[in-house]
């Protein structure tokens, strides 16, 4: 009820301009006590019919009222637009990018995000700020709305509003280390898949080492006590790996974890690979662009796909 109450108040948009219709205010802890007070001195003013109290209780009730509508104007005014929202492994905190347009300083502004963040001041015209939310699932993940508060300038009234800038935010997959397929898995041939008839040149036997595919291993070599041997293979041209999610072991985060940490160890090794997940495929290739490419689709994996 309330959710859908305040959809209609405050709709989201990529841009807020905070205003009367937008804002609450409430008296803070402080403001309560001081309320209090008013009332009690009231109260002994009447009581004893002492127009010097009486009149120092109006002067306190004066106060009230111009710190409630210092309070207002401290967050009125203020423009707050959403500018980047860069994606983010799983786990880690997502930064929203926002610019501030005021046209007077405004201060003591605290966001509740996860970090609580807060800017003590600021100043007049345009500044950027980070928000930073934890990115807790992979996927697409929608930024939640967004409580400001400010207690300024003298503590006594809570001023707050809800903001929705209507943003999704990509979330990796958390990488998960597995050096021993960093050499490739192979490409997983299904029914009517054709092999690849170009075969690399054979250039002997070599010892075993971390990352090369076990394809490779030769079996009849293996001797008790002694390390495995492989095939060493040479072809003229660059080499293409290939990662194949159904060679991987594990349960499907898991398994998507090891593909996206393959993804960033070949592109960092400036390997030209490419990867087969349930559904499609992306072809070899190398660079920045096909880093996020292989990235996000590992990301926007559904969890309903069939292993």
């Amino acid at each position: 009820m309330f959710e859908r109450w305040l959809n209609q108040r405050i709709p989201a948009s990529y841009r807020h301009s905070l205003n009367h219709k937008n804002l609450f205010i409430l008296p803070s802890k402080a403001g309560g006590a001081y309320l209090f007070c008013i009332m009690a001195v009231y109260l002994l003013a009447t009581n004893y019919q002492n127009n010097l109290i009486l009149l120092f209780a109006y002067w306190l009730i004066a106060i009230l009222i111009i710190a409630m509508i210092a309070s207002f104007l401290n967050l009125s005014g203020l423009q707050i637009q959403k500018q980047n929202c860069n994606p983010a492994f799983c786990g880690e905190n997502i930064a929203l990018e926002i610019r501030i347009d005021s046209p007077k300083a405004a201060y003591q502004l605290i966001f509740h995000d996860t970090e609580q963040s807060s800017i003590d001041m600021v100043p007049r015209g345009s500044s950027l700020h980070h928000l930073h939310f934890l990115a807790a699932k992979r996927g697409l993940f929608q930024l939640p709305r967004i409580k400001l508060m400010s207690t300024a300038p003298f503590g006594l009234f809570k001023v707050w509003t809800h903001i929705d800038f209507a943003t999704e935010a990509l979330v990796y997959a958390k990488p998960i280390a597995c050096p021993q397929y960093l050499a490739g898995t192979g490409k997983y041939l299904q029914a009517g898949d054709e092999k690849n008839t170009q075969a690399d040149e054979f250039q002997g036997i070599e010892s075993y080492r971390q990352g090369d595919a076990r394809s490779r291993i030769v079996w009849k070599k293996m001797v008790p006590g002694k390390s495995w041997m492989v095939k060493n293979f040479e072809s003229g041209q660059q080499t293409e790996i290939w990662y194949s999610i159904h060679h991987l072991s594990g349960a499907l985060e898991e398994r998507l974890g090891q593909l996206t940490w393959l993804v960033l160890q070949a592109h960092q090794q400036g390997y030209r690979f490419g990867i087969q997940l349930f559904s499609h495929d992306i072809s070899p290739d190398d660079g920045v662009q096909h880093k996020l490419n292989c990235l996000t689709k590992i990301a926007l994996t559904a969890n309903k796909e069939v292993l």
